[in-house]
């Protein structure tokens, strides 16, 4: 599929946007093992896929005939099917069906009522004691701060009102935040930390997708005794500074850094000078022209003197005859 900037596709070329979308999905696996899942606006595929590798049934619904014509096509599992739908509409009968309903960034793209209608229905849809997976932009930092308008949302939400709009559903809500953060891992490289889970991403073969290599090093950090070792963990130092340039492309919001602005800005000069040479070479061709008409009016203007030359020699010779 083609990335038009209403739904994340795996073969873009994006590193920024993919750490987002393929983080939350992973972050849902620890949840799905064995369950019966339901992805609403599942687009592409490929979330739905990734859940499906251990949860017992997973249900991708999407409004997009073409994205469900897409990954029925693409993604094919025997616990694993697509159907076209709206999130106030599920296309899916019963009540308390699944244990795991997940949405990401879908509920910003329809208006209040809409909203309403979408909660209602995983209510209906969700087990009792079943959980409910969703994600979506906080307008202050997403909106208002950098001064941008998403084509494609339609109600975002503040937190606090994100949390009470979801209050009127469930008892029990936890807002997690995410943010792409330029950032420092240490790790253990013998024994794999068990504080926290690690998920690996890699682009290869034209599209990103779950990599089974690990991560390597740059830098070695000993801890040396003839003693007992102490405790260690995993540690990560992630710079506050978010210095990284907030680059809106008409698309999608992307955070990219100081060489991928400079790359753009380069494209955007090259492409003023080619706007800029186009036009100088039509106004040449005006001037060409011009200058075309231009010696054709003196070829003109030669060739009346030319004749009125030869009238005024005829006149000379008449008044020469009369005399």
């Amino acid at each position: 599929m083609d990335f038009t900037g209403e739904r994340y596709v795996p073969n873009l070329d994006a590193a920024e946007i993919s750490y987002e979308h393929w983080h939350r999905y992973l972050y849902a696996t620890q949840f799905v093992k064995n369950k019966v899942v339901l992805d609403i606006a599942s687009g592409e595929g490929y979330g739905s896929d990734l859940l499906a590798k251990t949860a017992k049934k997973v249900v991708g619904v999407d409004i997009s005939e073409g994205a469900i014509a897409h990954a029925n096509k693409v993604y094919k599992k025997d616990n694993l099917k697509f159907l076209v739908g709206s999130v106030a509409k599920i296309p899916i009968e019963g009540k308390g069906v699944f244990d795991v309903i997940v949405s990401f960034e879908t509920i910003e793209h329809v208006g209040k009522e809409d909203q309403k209608s979408f909660l209602e229905e995983v209510k209906r849809l969700l087990k009792p004691q079943g959980i409910f997976i969703c994600s979506t932009p906080d307008k202050k930092a997403y909106s208002d701060l950098p001064r941008y308008k998403n084509e494609f949302h339609v109600k975002e939400f503040y937190e606090k009102e994100y949390k009470s709009f979801l209050g009127s559903y469930f008892k029990n809500i936890k807002i997690l935040g995410q943010k792409i953060y330029d950032s420092s891992n240490i790790w253990d490289m013998q024994e794999k930390d068990k504080n926290f889970e690690e998920y690996f991403l890699e682009f290869s073969k034209n599209r990103f997708r779950l990599s089974e290599k690990n991560k390597d090093a740059l830098y070695f950090i000993s801890i040396s005794s003839n003693g007992r070792l102490p405790q260690s963990i995993s540690s990560f130092l992630t710079d506050l500074s978010d210095r990284r340039v907030v680059v809106r492309d008409g698309l999608a919001a992307h955070y990219m850094g100081e060489v991928e602005r400079a790359k753009l800005e380069l494209a955007k000069s090259v492409e003023s000078l080619q706007n800029d040479k186009t036009e100088l070479e039509n106004k040449s061709n005006q001037i060409a022209k011009l200058e075309t008409v231009g010696l054709e009016k003196d070829k003109k203007i030669e060739e009346l003197n030319s004749v009125i030359t030869e009238k005024n020699r005829e006149i000379e010779e008449l008044n020469g005859v009369v005399t």
